[in-house]
């Protein structure tokens, strides 16, 4: 993967990964860069570029699959699909035909701090809780910092149930995401979690799309 600066015509070399690599998105300020790369374990892998230094870090393991990581309008998280959950229906292994566990509803949407200490949109109020005041917040150029040391361990869960999610995105005040039945046959839907720390679900808006 190449970045190539329009204006000079010079090209970066950021991965010469040969397994995969994909699902890649801009941080508001233009100054980092997240994609996902297939490790030598198979597993997707979600990295981080800054292109200031012309370096980038892993923000998640391999050991699950992690996958369309999308920024928070004011930088202050990424948010990211991941297959932490297991969950089979078939009840038994055991049989004459030996069926295999089926997984169904293993991804979960998760979050991660950018920033030690920043509070998630989604946690409860507290003592505290301190609601920020910014009358020019939508005005004021976006600046995108990240702590990089301990960021795995800042890596939460949104409060909703498992599924089969796809196509993460977000805006100031929801996340958006496609999310399939189960079945052969299964339908695809629009759904969409609102940030925020007083009823955290997820909810149809649109039925049966293809994309």
């Amino acid at each position: 993967m190449y970045l190539l600066n329009i204006v000079t015509g010079k090209s970066s070399k950021i991965s010469t990964n040969q397994e995969g690599i994909a699902g890649f998105s801009w941080s508001p300020d233009s100054k980092w860069l997240s994609f996902v790369q297939i490790a030598e374990n198979t597993m997707a892998q979600i990295k981080i570029y800054k292109v200031d230094h012309k370096k980038s870090f892993d923000l998640t393991t391999d050991s699950a699959n992690s996958m369309s990581p999308t920024w928070s309008t004011d930088g202050k998280f990424l948010y990211f699909i991941s297959d932490r959950s297991f969950t089979t229906i078939i009840k038994s292994p055991w049989g004459t035909r030996q069926p295999e566990p089926y997984f169904d509803a293993s991804e979960k949407i998760y979050h991660v701090a950018l920033q030690k200490g920043t509070r998630s949109p989604f946690r409860p109020t507290d003592e505290l809780y301190t609601k920020e005041e910014c009358k020019d917040c939508d005005k004021k150029a976006v600046t995108v910092l990240i702590d990089q040391e301990g960021i795995k361990k800042r890596i939460k869960a949104v409060p909703i149930k498992p599924g089969n999610y796809k196509n993460l995105t977000v805006n100031k005040s929801a996340l958006y995401v496609l999310s399939s039945d189960t079945g052969v046959i299964a339908k695809t839907h629009l759904s969409v979690v609102k940030l925020t720390n007083k009823d955290s679900s997820i909810s149809t808006i649109l039925d049966d799309l293809k994309g």
